[in-house]
């Protein structure tokens, strides 16, 4: 865990777009400036480089944990306007907000974990500690359409898990799936047919692209395990 600011970053802006990232830490107050060289001071030792807040060196601390950040070598980063434009790391998930954001800077700040690494990752989590809904919304109309929010905006837990309306139509939850897999297709006997072999790909697929979405809410637990089933 680590954390980079810097005096221009921490300065009054519009919320709409983000400032250039600055690199100006001569004018930071001293207790600011003291923080950010204890935490380089431990980054420093923790990867055995030698980085601190003087212009120079600042800069190559930058660089240095970007491509840490890339590489999962940083677990958490804290920031202040900084690495939420222009940073593409496919390996970030989730990003914590604690700024009032809207259009354009809400949808850059958000985009930061949208980017699909795998089969395994294929949407970005946002912990908002602000009511940022409002915003939200305007920002996906503003800059999709005004439907856009159904497709780019995950339901909440219950919905995935349970069972949920969409387009006019109902659809089986990831628990009612695996209920009626298992009532088709008891674990033990074999599968025996062109046409149920078809339909129990089917349904296993539906059930393991729920659980690709399940896994990126902290509910999801091992109770929600697809049970083996033997072909």
């Amino acid at each position: 865990m680590t954390t980079i600011f810097s005096y221009s970053a921490n300065e009054t802006d519009p919320e709409d777009v983000f400032p250039d990232e600055g690199f100006d830490t001569d004018r930071l107050d001293n207790s600011s400036r003291d923080f950010l060289e204890s935490a380089i001071a431990d980054y420093n030792a923790d990867f055995n480089v030698n980085y601190d807040t003087s212009s120079d060196k600042f800069q190559n601390y930058y660089k240095d944990l970007s491509m840490r950040m890339k590489r999962r070598e940083v677990d958490l980063l804290v920031v202040v306007n900084m690495f939420l434009t222009g940073f593409d790391a496919t390996t970030l998930n989730t990003l914590w907000v604690d700024k009032n954001l809207k259009q354009h800077g809400l949808i850059q700040a958000f985009s930061r974990t949208n980017r699909i690494l795998n089969s395994v990752k294929t949407y970005g989590n946002i912990v908002c500690f602000r009511d940022l809904q409002q915003e939200t919304d305007e920002a996906i109309a503003l800059f999709g359409d005004k439907d856009a929010g159904s497709i780019v905006l995950l339901k909440n837990f219950k919905a995935y898990y349970s069972e949920f309306d969409e387009n006019g139509k109902h659809q089986l939850g990831y628990r009612e799936l695996i209920d009626e897999l298992t009532e088709r297709f008891p674990l033990g006997q074999a599968i025996i047919g062109e046409q149920n072999q078809k339909d129990f790909i089917s349904f296993f697929g539906a059930i393991l692209r729920l659980k690709n979405i399940l896994t990126a809410f902290d509910s999801f637990s091992a109770r929600g395990q697809v049970p083996c089933i033997q072909l």
